[in-house]
C-alpha cells in the first residue's frame, strides 16, 4: 500500500527560521514536518523520504538551495518546491524559476505568505488545506 502521507521538509541553516516556519505550518494542521540544517542534509533526507512540499532556503552551508533544487529536479518534477530567501533579487527569483521552483517566499515568514503558498499548492494539487493534513 503506498504511503500517501503529506510530508514537508524545511531546509534552513538557521534554527529560529525552521522553528518559525514549523509553527506556521502546524497552525494549518500540518504535522508531518521534517527539518534539514543544510543543503546536504536536505538532499539526503529527500532521497530517503519523498516529500510533498519542500521549503528550501537559498543560502545554506555545504550545498546551496539552488544546488539542492538542481539535484532534486534531475529525478523528480512532482515535488512542490518553495525557495525561501532573505534576499529577493530579481536574479535569484529568475534563476530559481528557471530551475523549476514552484514558488518563492521572501523572509521573514508571515502567516499570510505561508497561507498563500499553501493555497497555491492545494490548488495545483486539487486538494483543500484541510485535506493536506490527512492526505
Amino acid at each position: 500500500m503506498p504511503d500517501n502521507t503529506f510530508k514537508i521538509l524545511i531546509a534552513d541553516d538557521i534554527g529560529m527560521m525552521r522553528s518559525t516556519l514549523r509553527a506556521l505550518l502546524a497552525g494549518y494542521g500540518l504535522k508531518n514536518i521534517e527539518e534539514a540544517v543544510n543543503g546536504e542534509d536536505a538532499l539526503k533526507r529527500f532521497t530517503v523520504t519523498r516529500h510533498s512540499l519542500i521549503m528550501l532556503d537559498i543560502d545554506m552551508p555545504k550545498m546551496s538551495g539552488m544546488e539542492v533544487l538542481n539535484e532534486i529536479r534531475k529525478h523528480d518534477h512532482d515535488t512542490y518546491i518553495v525557495m525561501v530567501s532573505a534576499h529577493s533579487s530579481v536574479d535569484n527569483v529568475k534563476q530559481a524559476m528557471a530551475q523549476g521552483v514552484n514558488a518563492f517566499v521572501v523572509k521573514p515568514y508571515s502567516a499570510k505568505k505561508i497561507e498563500a503558498v499553501l493555497q497555491k499548492f492545494a490548488k495545483d494539487r486539487n486538494i483543500s488545506l484541510k485535506e493536506m493534513g490527512n492526505v
